[in-house]
């Protein structure tokens, strides 16, 4: 880790101003982490940087975080990119469909914690670890090897960013995250660490949720969901999160339809699976995404697709039934019955 800050203090970026780009529709790890970079470029090298993110910030949960910790963001449509002589990306990598950067723009610095691409390579400096849970670790490590004080706010953002992107140390976490969670606790604000945790939500929450559960089919071991149109791209991941949550459950699929892009999202509860690959194997030809270990996103471009919403749903269901090992099992549509009893409505 001290190689890896070394090789970024050594970076000149003297000749103007850096942006600290996340990824689009930002999570609480990678705002953390990019508000932490912003930290450490400007105290340790003197840059004058901004973090932008394209899409939107749109759960509750991440909303109150930027909200309560004054953070000081820029959506991407209120920039120039030409007007930036050094970009980094945080918490993504160059070429994946989940940035603003454009393909002919190539970023100086690139931090993640999702599996090396080989696009990646070629920016000017990458700390790229997948076998941490979070890059908000990675971003904490990299302050307090510099000496760089972590004000309450920053800490309380990233240590939140470790608690979501790892369920609470609970998926995919290894000793690192568990140290800088650790660490960052005693700096953290825990009033507002618990205002995040726990936000209002908005009425409209409740009713995707029932039509999430409405469309629900599932077997023994899969469990699927469509929804035709979403609050916001977070909606997606957020259910996958709850559907993987059922007894016997192996895996989720999810998907959301907001504006003209179809999102999805896979969640596992097999520590030895691989949703970064499966869902590029199941977007193969119609859209793009990744993701790592027990989680996995992507989307698909509905203007750049042929056939119905509804034909794109079914090969979707199809691919994924074979790549969880699945093919066979029959999906059953459920319902919930006057006195709570779940039962069985249809196959589907």
């Amino acid at each position: 880790m001290s190689d890896a800050l070394q090789r970024l203090l050594e970076l000149d970026l003297s000749e103007g101003e850096v942006l600290v780009l996340t990824h689009d529709n930002p999570d609480p790890d990678s705002l953390a982490s990019a508000a932490g970079m912003k930290l450490l470029l400007e105290r340790k090298m003197g840059a004058s940087t901004t973090v932008a993110y394209s899409g939107i910030i749109g759960r509750a949960e991440n909303r109150a975080m930027v909200k309560l910790l004054h953070m000081n963001l820029k959506h991407a449509s209120e920039i120039e990119l030409d007007d930036f002589r050094y970009v980094a990306i945080i918490d993504a990598q160059p070429h994946t469909g989940n940035s603003v950067l454009p393909p002919d723009r190539f970023p100086d610095i690139v931090v993640d914690h999702h599996p090396l691409r080989e696009q990646t390579k070629h920016a000017r400096f990458v700390d790229v670890r997948e076998n941490l849970g979070a890059s908000a670790t990675i971003v904490t490590q990299y302050l307090r090897k510099a000496g760089v004080p972590i004000p309450r706010d920053l800490a309380t953002g990233l240590l939140y960013g470790i608690r979501s992107e790892t369920q609470d140390l609970g998926r995919e976490a290894a000793e690192d995250d568990f140290d800088a969670y650790v660490y960052l606790f005693h700096l953290a604000d825990t009033q507002k660490l618990a205002a995040i945790s726990m936000p209002s939500l908005e009425p409209m929450y409740f009713t995707q949720l029932a039509h999430a559960l409405d469309s629900l089919k599932m077997s023994d071991h899969v469990a699927i969901s469509h929804l035709e149109n979403v609050m916001d791209p977070d909606s997606v991941p957020e259910l996958a999160d709850y559907m993987v949550r059922m007894e016997g459950m192996v895996w989720s699929l999810v998907t959301g339809q907001y504006e003209r892009n179809l999102y999805l999202s896979i969640r596992s509860n097999d520590p030895a699976a691989n949703a970064g690959e499966m869902m590029q194997s199941l977007l193969e030809g119609i859209g793009r995404g990744g993701g790592h270990g027990m989680r996995g996103g992507g989307k698909i471009d509905l203007k750049k697709v042929s056939g119905s919403l509804e034909s794109i749903q079914q090969t979707l269901v199809e691919r994924f039934l074979r790549l969880t090992g699945f093919p066979d099992e029959e999906l059953i549509a459920l319902r919930l019955h006057p006195r709570g009893q779940i039962k069985p409505s249809g196959k589907g």
